[in-house]
């Protein structure tokens, strides 16, 4: 199948479709554009959009000492990596909470099921995480696979819900590095360890701030009536060009008029 799909692109690139016949492409983030404009892809038509999440309004009296995962319980999410830096730490008195279900939690939760301070949650349903995720100090994404625009870190930032990511695909650009959150070393879980235990170490001021830096970036460049707008503009764009595109071929068919034109009467 990914032979086939790969015949089709190349032979949509050789005949010129994505150029001359889609007027927008809509991605999620600078990293993805800058994969389609590698590609061939007119960099001119490639739009950023990303995802946006309506307001949960969910306000909680008190955090919980924990940090939270919210994902899919897999290799390629770093689950194992985030368990390895976990240990490490043996933090007292504080949780870490896994909501989620996948192909490794039965191999994991077996060869940490002496460790209590680690609650496996299980699938939960989305408003169950966001309140999870409101009620929690900290919510750890340490992915090794390039994500495109995770919805988990829109959910923290609505809550106020500092982060903690890898420093490689998208993640940069969402979360800015001890502002909203902090970055560590993609796959590293040595230098995971030492961000966790950079946001165990963090007094309630920085903390505070994180968490203000987190709601607030949502609140500018998260919510739905600002998507809504952005998406408004990427469609009267797509319509300017197809208008340009559109006269354009009536131009080119005006002058294949006149040269046939001109072609006959120098025949005649």
């Amino acid at each position: 199948r990914r032979g086939a799909n790969d015949g089709t692109f190349q032979t949509h690139r050789w005949m010129g479709t994505y150029g001359s016949k889609v007027n927008a492409y809509i991605v999620l983030s600078e990293f993805s554009k800058g994969i389609l404009i590698r590609a061939g892809l007119p960099d001119e038509r490639i739009h950023v959009k990303g995802n946006f999440s309506v307001d949960p309004r969910t306000r909680v009296a008190l955090r919980l000492p924990r940090f939270v995962f919210a994902g899919l319980i897999a290799r390629f999410k770093g689950v194992h990596l985030l368990l390895k830096a976990w240990t490490r730490i043996a933090a007292q008195g504080q949780q870490l909470l896994l909501i989620g279900d996948g192909p490794d939690r039965e191999e994991l939760e077996r060869s940490y099921a002496a460790d209590r301070s680690i609650v496996w949650c299980g699938k939960q349903p989305r408003e169950e995480v966001v309140e999870l995720i409101a009620g929690s100090r900290w919510l750890v994404l340490p992915s090794l696979a390039y994500e495109n625009f995770p919805m988990t870190v829109l959910e923290a930032f609505s809550v106020g819900t500092p982060v903690i990511v890898p420093n490689h695909g998208a993640f940069p650009a969402m979360v800015t590095h001890r502002a909203e959150g902090l970055h560590f070393s993609a796959g590293d879980a040595e230098d995971l360890e030492k961000m966790m235990r950079a946001a165990l170490g963090a007094n309630e001021q920085h903390w505070l701030q994180l968490s203000t830096s987190a709601r607030n970036k949502y609140l500018s460049e998260y919510m739905e009536s600002r998507n809504y707008a952005q998406l408004m503009e990427i469609y009267g764009n797509a319509a300017e060009v197809c208008q340009d595109m559109r006269n354009l071929t009536q131009v080119e068919a005006s002058r294949a008029v006149v040269s046939a034109v001109r072609r006959g009467a120098d025949n005649s």
